[in-house]
Parts: structure tokens; sequence; C-alpha cells
């Protein structure tokens, strides 16, 4: 069956005009950037700042056109981007670029293959560099989060992992639990646990706070640990075993897809992992729908203020040593403030200058010296708070 040039002409021109607002531009951009989950109407509204009656009538209009893709969430709307109608539009555009007078280069003819990092590209590099520091604290050897944590080359103190916890916490656990620590700060020494609670770390690695978790709460408490790394989960589950722990369980799986139910956690803590997440305000998500009432969100993580090269932000290596894919302090809180969460809180712990982000970028493409300076004073690790209304 053969389209009709004209109504094929038809279609697309309808489909550029409702494109054809500055809101609506906003809105696919977004939904692309947040792509494949998208985002639910509230985040939407808190990230363009617009009244809910407005922003419901731009949806539609896209809605209509088949731009965007809904669906229903318990309470909430989740829309995302129909990424094959997008892409029927640039091929309707670049349909004749090769052709009469090669107005464009066909190499240019590019949708962000090789500029933008996909979800699956981001989280196999870093299940690659993550079981490689399991691999290596396994053998005796010495990790940090970063680009090079699991090099050999020189002794000095890595500025963002070095020197979180105390010597007692570190004395009280088994050697390879402290070598495998990839943290940017010390969670479980400002999440005030109490005995009896239900703890989950976020991406617990080798099991760290985990462990330091389990005895703060106790033996009536537990404290789960997820993470997606088999060769993280063996070693934890190693430590587990050499620390006695008995209130420990270590879980597979995505913190984008926390595999609890509903309202089963007292206290979410995580180390230096959200960051590296490409969907992060599903994780956040996902942190709200496990959590009790009343429960507490307190992570340590590595988080912006102001601009950061976007050489920095495409560098897949920076993003996995815990930089590239780090949160502005404000969209932090916008996105817990989103997901649902009430006394927030970004508290920095650790600010990184220019002679500290050197050891961050490692990438021989970067101009390092240049970057080190623009980011100077705008990377910081911080414990985030945050809780979920209600009482417990």
């Amino acid at each position: 069956m053969t389209t009709d040039p004209d109504q094929e002409l038809a279609r697309f021109a309808d489909m550029m005009a409702a494109l054809g607002t500055e809101t609506r531009l906003r809105i696919v951009r977004l939904l692309l950037a947040a792509h494949p989950h998208g985002l639910v109407v509230g985040e939407l509204g808190s990230e363009l700042g617009i009244a809910p009656s407005t922003l419901s009538h731009h949806l539609d209009k896209l809605k209509n056109e088949g731009l965007v893709n809904v669906k229903r969430e318990s309470n909430f709307l989740r829309y995302s981007a129909n990424a094959e109608a997008l892409e029927s539009i640039l091929a309707f555009l670049f349909a004749e670029c090769c052709t009469r007078n090669k107005a464009v280069s066909p190499e240019k003819v590019t949708c962000c293959e090789e500029n933008i990092m996909s979800e699956s590209s981001i989280k196999e590099v870093v299940r690659e560099k993550y079981a490689e520091a399991a691999l290596k604290a396994g053998s005796g050897g010495s990790c940090g989060c970063g680009t090079s944590c699991c090099s050999t080359e020189g002794t000095a103190k890595n500025p963002v992992t070095s020197d979180l916890y105390s010597a007692i916490e570190a004395g009280s656990l088994p050697e390879k639990v402290v070598l495998a620590s990839l943290g940017c700060g010390n969670p479980t020494a400002l999440a005030e646990l109490k005995a009896g609670e239900v703890v989950l770390d976020l991406g617990s690695g080798g099991g760290i706070d985990v462990l330091l978790s389990a005895k703060r709460v106790g033996p009536t408490g537990k404290a789960y640990g997820l993470d997606m790394t088999d060769e993280m989960l063996a070693l934890a589950r190693d430590n587990q075993r050499q620390a006695g722990a008995e209130n420990v369980e270590f879980l597979k799986g995505e913190i984008e897809a926390i595999p609890l139910p509903d309202g089963s956690v007292d206290v979410i803590i995580s180390n230096c992992v959200i960051n590296l997440s490409a969907d992060k305000s599903q994780v956040l998500r996902e942190a709200f729908r496990v959590l009790r009432p009343g429960g507490r969100f307190a992570v340590s993580d590595v988080v912006t203020r102001g601009d950061i090269p976007a050489p920095i932000r495409k560098d897949v290596l920076a993003w996995a040593g815990c930089i590239a894919g780090a949160l502005d302090e404000d969209d932090y809180r916008g996105k817990l403030a989103a997901a649902g969460f009430v006394n927030i809180d970004v508290e920095p712990t650790r600010i990184y200058r220019a002679e500290d982000a050197r050891g961050f970028l490692v990438n021989k493409d970067l101009d390092v010296d240049a970057l080190a300076a623009q980011v100077d004073g705008k990377i910081f690790s911080a414990f985030v708070r945050a809780t979920k209304p209600g009482t417990v």
C-alpha cells in the first residue's frame, strides 16, 4: 500500500505545527532526555515552571499528533516521547538530503549516535568498571570512585574516597570490605539509624555501608544491599560471611527498579551511586515507593553547582567515575520534590578544587588542564536528605 504524497505532507505539517511553540519543544526535549521511562506530569511541571492547566493543553496537542505517549500509573500520568514519530519527521526532512544539489552532507545526518550516551551504554560501562573494581578488591587491591579506581599507578590519595570512615568503623570489618569502598561519603554515620529499622543501600558494592548499617540497626533490624554487578554481589556476600552478619541480605537488581514491595523500608542510603544512573528521576520515584510513610532518604552523592563543560558531560569514563552524571544541586532538589519528598536538604561535605578535578579527568581526549580550571569548586560530595510525608 502506497502513501499519498499530499496526505503525507499534510501529516508532517500537522506534526511540525504541534511542535511549533517554545513550550512544546521544551516538553519534547525533556521527554527525550528521560527516554524511555519518560516523566510524570508533576516532574514536567516542575522542570517547566508552568501551570498544570497550561501544561495539560500542550501535552494534549502533542498527544493528538502522536508525538508523545501517555500511560496511567496509579494516580499519575506518565508521558514519554514517541521516538518513532520523531524519527519519521527527521527522515522526512532529510529524505532529499543526498539528491539533486546535496544541500546537506549525508554524513552530517545523524541523531546523537556518537555524541550522546545511551542509557544502555552508560549502564554497561558502569557495570564493567565496577566489576573490575570488585575483582581487584577481592584480590587484595584498593579501589576508589573514579575512572582510575582500578589503576595501580601512583599512591596518591583519591580526593573523593579517602578518609571517609573512622579507624574504629574500618577496623570492625573484613579488610576486603574496606578495600572495595567506592563511595564519596559515609551515609551510615549521618543517617541516624535506629535499632529495629530496615535499611536499603542503593548500589551497595562490596557491602561496607550495608554491614555498618546492620551493626547500627541491630538484630531486630535488617540491612538490604542492592547491586546490579555479579562480581560486586559475590564480593559483598563473601564479606557478609566473614563479618558474620545475619541481618543482611544482598539483592541483585537495578536501582531504577528496586525488587522490594511498596512501603517496606525505613531508611534508604546510597554512596556515590545515584549519579551513575541515566534515569535519576526513576531512581528517586522508586526510592519513594519502597519507603514507608515518614521514611528517610539519606544518601552521599557527587553534586554540581553551576555549568559543567559539555566534554565532561559527554565523557562516558567521567560518568563511570561519578562526575559526568552528577546532578546540579537545584536539579537534585527539584527531582526529589517531583518524586514526592519533603524536608529536602543538600549539604556539601567535600568541595573539589581544580587540582582534585585533574584526578577525575583521565580521558586522554580531554584537555584536562583547561577543563579542571573550569570546574574548580563546582563539583562536591554532599549529604542529601529528604523525607517521605506521613507518620510511621
